[in-house]
């Protein structure tokens, strides 16, 4: 979705014919006074050498332009040959500059262009570099050359902002720069009315590149190739300069605009697998004796660019870089610092330290999580000795008895839904895992034939008993994949209730799954602790969200809640009409029907309805089986989303399984990528987020 900001586009993109790329679907901007302008280059290094132009043509001066000392020389070609004198300023602990050298050297000559980085995604305090620049009546440049979008922290605060999104997206080049005029108040009117018209002026004469290179489409086409797979990469720590990059001062072509403009719909979906992948490292990176860099800047950062690692003495990091190095894992050194800085040792010491002892690895959205999960546990030399587990069979009577034992039962592992599945033509088994003799886990199969072959299910589980140390979670998981083999003609789809992470994703590719990469993502859902009083649930919703509540609960809605048939079927009706004029995916009505009738003697399906008048605008249903309440489905009409009804169906289905003596309320998907508003919905009852492995077979 896009922003209200007033916006005009620079002639240089309107010719183009992709007015685009000005907003990201995460951001958070606010509207500011003054019009935006908003162009593209080919690089950020080519956005910060016109920028260093244009103030040295508007002000009839060479530029001062202040840079941190841990910025990278290849990226300065293009402002070097602008003329402009460079200043490189220390930065603290936490990547920001240190104010306190700055005023004491702005004193004497003051920075006419500040650049503040925001390294690695990671959003600096803006703020604080507005007042300075606003001090010393300095242009405040935003770099977020290393982000993937514009938000509230990140390129609202300077005159210009810049992004580079080829540097995360697959594009040969392709940066943002955008220009906010309302940002130099501190000069005279005059003076911003012709700063503005310059600018304008420059974007426009921009000439236009040629289109894709030929270089970088080959070299997309080899990573197609090995698609998933970590590739080399060259490395060496005593590197201290590249030669830098003699970058046109163009525009991209339009084969690069469509790329970039493909790409923005990706854009959630990027973040998200970046995410996964800077997880599995930094859950695995302390098995080779080594720690995540910055741990304690995590919350400022957005989307990860790469991850970086340090350790606690050179001797341990420098060990922990052959060990990885020497398991084909590509380890990275940056940046190459400018000459500069190499030249003054003594004064610039915290950035030769930064670039010695902190490295990087790759999160880029090409790599799975399961290439990276493979490297981190190849560290693992001897097999570990594994205790046996056996499968004891199980009727539906014992299982009913059982799974509400489990640690987190799952509605897909009830004998409802293994009823509700037979009429689609599964059959099922049910057996009780044993280890040392004691019962560990329930799992529930779901087989059918597929000609020759026995095609076996299982989703969410095993259903284990308690907690189990690894060994023996390897072993139970051993024991599930002996259930496939070519020679038996079985083939095995797992779905396990396994939390996304390294050491889940090691187990399961030692006990012999492979990821399924044709399904759909991993499940991701968030659980509400309904042991917790009413008054701790209410405070556990985010603020917007309580007020909604508020405001539904003073529009003389009545909720209504029953699990008779005749009140199912009119919602399953209902809810059959809303999915079809919406067009999205939901759970089929013909499973809800099903699942209805299996379920009905124990009252596992409740509809709650918001009715207004005698008649309802919007209502939800869920299941309650062995403790836990399940989210399936919910719908409101115009009126009902006008007086937020579903705000308070949602608040009632909890209030009600929780008198019901339910455990746990599953809201049934917050999938930030797939359904972004209804996981912004959901995310704001507070509940406890949760992001499984995904699907993986054994044949």
């Amino acid at each position: 979705m896009g922003l209200a900001l007033p916006i005009v586009p620079s002639p240089a993109l309107l010719e183009s014919g992709q007015a685009f790329f000005t907003f990201q679907p995460a951001c958070e901007l606010k509207a500011q006074e003054g019009p935006l302008q908003i162009d593209l280059t080919l690089r950020s290094a080519v956005s910060l050498a016109l920028i260093a132009q244009w103030f040295g043509e508007l002000r009839e001066r060479t530029p001062v332009v202040w840079l941190p000392n841990y910025f990278c020389n290849s990226s300065l070609g293009p402002l070097r040959k602008a003329g402009a004198n460079l200043t490189f300023y220390p930065l603290n602990a936490s990547l920001e500059p240190d104010y306190s050298w700055c005023r004491e050297h702005a004193e004497h000559t003051a920075p006419d262009i500040f650049v503040l980085v925001h390294f690695f995604g990671y959003a600096s305090n803006a703020g604080e570099a507005l007042r300075f620049s606003e001090q010393f009546k300095s242009v405040l440049v935003e770099d977020a050359a290393h982000c993937m979008s514009f938000t509230a922290q990140i390129g609202a605060k300077g005159a210009f902002a810049l992004r580079s999104p080829h540097k995360l997206v697959a594009a040969p080049h392709g940066a943002l720069v955008r220009f906010d005029p309302a940002r130099l108040k501190f000069w005279p009117e005059q003076l911003q009315q012709r700063a503005q018209a310059l600018w304008r002026d420059k974007l426009t004469q921009l000439p236009q590149s040629r289109d894709l290179p030929i270089a970088w489409l080959c070299k997309r086409t080899l990573q197609q190739l090995i698609g998933g797979r970590l590739p080399a990469v060259n490395f060496d720590p005593a590197l201290d300069r590249i030669p830098a990059v003699n970058t046109p001062v163009q525009r991209p072509s339009r084969g690069v605009l469509q790329l970039l403009v493909a790409a923005q719909n990706q854009v959630a979906a990027i973040c998200d697998r970046r995410w996964e992948n800077f997880r599995i490292w930094e859950e695995s990176i302390g098995a080779w004796g080594l720690s995540p860099g910055w741990s304690e800047l995590r919350g400022r950062l957005g989307c990860p660019y790469l991850f970086p690692f340090t350790a606690a003495d050179p001797h341990s990091l420098h060990a922990g870089v052959r060990r990885l190095q020497s398991a084909g894992v590509p380890v990275m050194s940056w940046p190459d610092l400018p000459p500069e800085v190499l030249a003054d040792p003594v004064a610039h010491a915290g950035a030769l330290a930064l670039r010695s002892k902190m490295y990087f690895l790759p999160v880029h959205q090409g790599l799975t999580p399961w290439a990276l999960a493979q490297k981190s546990t190849a560290h693992r030399t001897a097999r570990i000795r594994l205790p046996k587990v056996e499968f004891l069979e199980l009727d539906r009577e014992a299982w009913d008895l059982k799974v509400s034992r489990a640690q987190f039962p799952s509605l897909l592992q009830s004998s409802a839904w293994a009823e509700a599945k037979r009429r689609e033509g599964w059959d099922c088994r049910r057996v009780n895992a044993t280890l040392r003799g004691e019962e560990v886990a329930l799992i529930q199969i779901l087989k059918r034939r597929r000609g020759p072959l026995l095609v076996q299910r299982i989703n969410r589980a095993p259903l284990l008993l308690h907690a189990l140390n690894p060994a023996d979670l390897e072993a139970l998981y051993r024991a599930v994949a002996e259930l496939a083999g070519v020679f038996k003609g079985t083939v095995l789809s797992i779905a396990p209730p396994l939390e996304f992470g390294a050491q889940h994703l090691g187990i399961l590719k030692a006990a012999g799954f492979r990821p399924n990469f044709r399904s759909r993502r991993p499940w991701i859902s968030s659980s509400i602790d309904l042991t917790r009083s009413e008054e701790e649930l209410r405070a556990g919703l985010e603020k917007k969200w309580r007020a909604s509540l508020k405001k539904a609960a003073g529009e003389g809605l009545q909720v209504v809640s029953s699990s008779e048939k005749a009140r199912v079927g009119d919602f399953l009706l209902r809810y059959q009409e809303f999915v079809a004029k919406r067009s999205f995916d939901g759970v089929p009505v013909p499973l809800l029907e099903d699942l209805y009738e299996a379920g009905k003697e124990q009252d596992l399906l409740l509809v709650l309805d918001a009715e207004l008048e005698g008649g309802a605008v919007a209502s939800v249903c869920i299941a309650q089986h062995a403790g836990v309440s399940t989210y399936l489905a919910g719908f409101a009409d115009e009126e009902g989303r006008r007086k937020q009804a579903s705000y308070l169906l949602l608040w009632e289905a909890i209030l009600l399984s929780k008198r019901a003596g339910m455990r746990y309320f599953d809201l049934g998907g917050t999938d930030a990528v797939l359904t972004p508003e209804i996981a912004a919905f959901k995310r704001g009852l507070g509940g406890k987020e949760y992001r499984l492995v995904g699907e993986f077979y054994r044949i």
